[in-house]
């Protein structure tokens, strides 16, 4: 019976990790072969959407979010909590994140919705607020569907 030498070198190391991914992938069969692809923590997919609504910057440069950061104080927009019944800001999204409230990524867009229809509900149509709800949206969404995407080919693979 001869004696197997453990070798101390990382790339003897890895080489041997190599042979035994070969043979093991030779020897099974199917499904039940070892994958090695890391897949993305929900947690991790809600942060990342969160700063890239976060960073993202409109053609002039300035941030979209700028509008969406705080509500309107009511000194300045009485007439905001008469139209809006549920206010919601990007620091109260920022808030949830750090507390951990999010579960999943619905419940980032569902937050993430309210503060757009909200906008849309309260600022006219031709406004800038109302135009940078709109696009702050479509760039959620993409972004969401692109990520999940990505996500799941990763998980399948």
């Amino acid at each position: 019976m001869s004696k197997r030498r453990r070798t101390s070198s990382i790339t003897s190391k890895s080489q041997e990790d190599d042979s035994l991914d070969s043979l093991e992938a030779s020897t099974s069969s199917g499904p039940t072969m070892r994958k090695r692809k890391r897949h993305q923590d929900p947690v991790e997919l809600i942060q990342q959407l969160y700063d890239m609504v976060r960073n993202h910057k409109k053609k002039d440069g300035s941030l979209l979010c700028d509008t969406f950061i705080r509500i309107p104080k009511r000194r300045q927009e009485p007439g905001y909590y008469d139209v809006v019944s549920n206010p919601i800001d990007l620091l109260k999204v920022q808030q949830k994140l750090r507390t951990d409230e999010y579960e999943n990524v619905d419940e980032l867009q569902s937050d993430i919705e309210l503060l757009v229809n909200n906008t849309k509900s309260f600022y006219k149509r031709t406004s800038q607020e109302h135009k940078d709800a709109s696009e702050l949206w479509e760039l959620f969404i993409s972004t969401k569907n692109n990520s999940t995407t990505a996500a799941i080919k990763n998980f399948s693979s």
